[in-house]
């Protein structure tokens, strides 16, 4: 152990992330960078490294929860920020801080499931409309699809015949390591886990929706993107954007990944076997599924309800 006392946060920082760069996905390098450099930085600058401890730690959590971060983000800061004081203690003897007992508070998240009226101008607009814009939005609603998984979709990933789509990239925009051209690009990865590779099955409704919009685009090699049809990646914000007109238009507001929440509300309410469910979305546990994406309405818990027999009385 070498000590010196006087390495600072940000510098440990930067060690911590460039030993990690060499064995994790560069998504997840940006994302450890974007957190070190926006979440941090800011708070532990003013900080002697051998002056941060619990009761720092806990000021600066605190602080962060008072933000509305989402329970993951908050995950995700914590995890680096005792990964990175892991690391300096190791390297340079700072103070060693028991997070034992530093815990998150766990707080359900609040996802939208669209409403039977928002469902409708959605599928008014897609189904009188066979483009890409409508494609994206259906493969939201029903297949249940990531953003990033549908804008990485190619021909080749989709099977007519036996009617299922292979998931095995997304696509996310994330900064460029060289910054002399541009600050960011479209960059394809594996998806975030390998339960996220995947075949998801179409009901039949959504195979004749894309053969109609295949047959309009039947020129386009197996490997072009569905959403473009020839080599250009569509930007997942790009059709974020026409979602949200095409919502504001009907007079609602929702977020894209609410189409993906209410898809699997829509299976369970259909009686679709819940482990299944959890593989076509893409789950590593099936707690995942019931926590996070299954939200029923007032009306699907009021019938089942009403399945309980009456008693009898004599």
């Amino acid at each position: 152990m070498q000590a010196n006392m006087d390495k600072d946060m940000l510098a440990i920082s930067k060690e911590w992330l460039e030993l990690r760069r060499v064995y994790i996905k560069y998504s997840t390098y940006i994302k450890y960078k974007r957190l070190i450099e926006l979440q941090l930085t800011p708070f532990f600058q003013e900080y002697h490294t051998q002056d941060i401890n619990e009761q720092a730690i806990v000021k600066f959590l605190k602080k962060k929860m008072d933000g509305h971060y989402s329970f993951s983000t908050m995950a995700s800061i914590r995890f680096t920020l005792k990964s990175i004081l892991n690391y300096g203690e190791y390297k340079y003897g700072i103070p060693h801080i028991d997070f034992q007992f530093i815990k998150l508070t766990t707080r359900k998240e609040k996802t939208k499931v669209l409403t039977s009226f928002q469902i409708q101008c959605l599928d008014h607009y897609c189904f009188h409309h066979i483009d890409s814009t409508s494609i994206a939005i259906t493969l939201g609603l029903y297949a249940g699809l990531r953003i990033g998984e549908i804008c990485a979709l190619q021909w080749k990933d989709i099977d007519l015949s036996q009617g299922v789509i292979n998931i095995s990239k997304t696509v996310q925009r994330l900064e460029n390591a060289d910054q002399t051209l541009c600050k960011t690009s479209l960059m394809i990865f594996e998806p975030k886990s390998e339960t996220s590779k995947r075949q998801v099955p179409l009901p039949n409704f959504m195979l004749k929706h894309i053969y109609q919009y295949y047959q309009l685009s039947k020129d386009s090699n197996e490997n072009a993107f569905i959403l473009s049809n020839n080599s250009r990646i569509i930007d997942p914000r790009t059709i974020q954007y026409r979602f949200k007109k095409i919502c504001s238009e009907n007079g609602f507001s929702i977020n894209f990944h609410s189409l993906r929440h209410t898809y699997a509300t829509k299976c369970v309410e259909s009686g679709i076997e819940i482990k299944s469910l959890s593989e076509i979305l893409g789950h590593s546990d099936i707690s995942i599924t019931l926590n996070r994406y299954v939200h029923s309405s007032l009306r699907f818990k009021q019938d089942q309800i009403n399945k309980m027999k009456q008693p009898s009385i004599s």
